[in-house]
């Protein structure tokens, strides 16, 4: 993990896409500083009680040197300015409108995210509470 600062995301790994994007991005930390926890692990709710009352099934939720809480399309662009090649594309995210689609479209696929990956959830903790 890097030193100066500590990143945890916390993501649904019984959802495909998430855990495809978990990959990929592990892939492109090389220096290991973020830190992946399950949502669905009950140890994870317990450990960090500041995500209790939050429906962490809605969004991505990343925690920043246990001070900054980001979530859904903040967290996806907190990580593409963490990684060493997202600081070209984090220029993107300074295009007129990039916040509105980015956050529109975010909505889409996490609400969506078990249909688009063909994943099944049997054990009935997967599902975005509406």
């Amino acid at each position: 993990m890097n030193h100066l600062s500590s990143i945890i995301v916390f993501y649904d790994q019984s959802c495909g896409i998430c855990r495809e994007s978990k990959r990929i991005i592990e892939k492109r930390d090389h220096t290991g500083m973020i830190t992946w926890l399950d949502i669905q692990d009950p140890d994870t709710l317990e450990k960090y009680p500041l995500l209790k009352g939050r429906n962490v099934q809605e969004a991505m939720h990343l925690l920043e040197n246990n001070t900054y809480l980001y979530t859904g399309f903040a967290a996806v662009k907190r990580i593409v300015q963490l990684l060493p090649a997202g600081k070209w594309a984090s220029l993107l995210f300074h295009l007129p409108g990039a916040d509105q689609i980015g956050e529109k479209l975010y909505r889409v696929v996490a609400r969506n995210r078990h249909t688009f990956s063909g994943a099944t959830c049997d054990s009935g903790t997967c599902g975005i509470k509406r």
